[in-house]
């Protein structure tokens, strides 16, 4: 069962649909519980992460990555591997009944693309928006914030700034999320003209890399 955390609940995904969002407090599962959820894959969607190139992590200690993550507590961390690159993310939810958890950068990470095109991925969850940027099958970029109404659109032109990319040459991957909708496409055709939809929806995203 693959489960993500929302502001105002979670929504639960099973193998090729998505439920309704319920309301679960993880901590609170116990031995009674445990039968249904057991198999829980648990989504983090927290802004307090880091992606790192592993060479450089080499030159970092585990203390000064963890209090960048979390002042309260250096050890409150989680740390994950996708190919070259560690993924360090508070882990808020302890539970033995979970069977594993994971950054939402890891799984869009991990959906690289591995051909010589460059690729650009914006994916719409809850009041985020998760930008991704491969070159021939490396990744560039990799960030995620939160937005209000339209203001979406100035994350994207700040990696096209940054990266050098031509608005009128590369398309835009758009993910199909259950937080997508034509409200928000609307507000895109304002800006861009290239916009895809990506080959794999979000459901198809995290049920084939998890």
């Amino acid at each position: 069962m693959y489960v993500i955390k929302l502001k105002e609940g979670l929504h639960f995904f099973e193998t090729s649909y998505l439920n309704k969002a319920d309301i679960l407090n993880l901590n609170s599962i116990n031995k009674k519980t445990s039968e249904v959820y057991k198999n829980i894959k648990l989504i983090s969607l927290s802004n307090d992460f880091l992606v790192l190139p592993s060479d450089i992590n080499k030159s970092l200690s585990i203390e000064s990555i963890g209090k960048t993550l979390s002042k309260a507590n250096v050890n409150n961390f989680k740390k994950n591997k996708v190919n070259d690159i560690e993924i360090y993310f508070r882990e808020n939810y302890k539970n033995k009944y979970i069977s594993s958890y994971h950054h939402i950068s890891e799984i869009l990470i991990s959906n690289k693309n591995t051909n010589s095109k460059t690729l650009l991925l914006i994916l719409f969850v809850d009041d985020k928006i998760l930008l991704v940027l491969f070159k021939k099958g490396k990744l560039l970029f990799y960030n995620q914030f939160k937005y209000m109404k339209s203001n979406f659109a100035k994350y994207i032109f700040l990696v096209f700034e940054e990266y050098g990319l031509k608005i009128e040459k590369l398309e835009i991957n758009i993910i199909d999320s259950f937080s997508f909708n034509s409200k928000i496409k609307n507000e895109f055709l304002k800006y861009f003209d290239k916009i895809v939809m990506y080959k794999k929806s979000f459901n198809e995203i995290i049920t084939s890399n998890v």
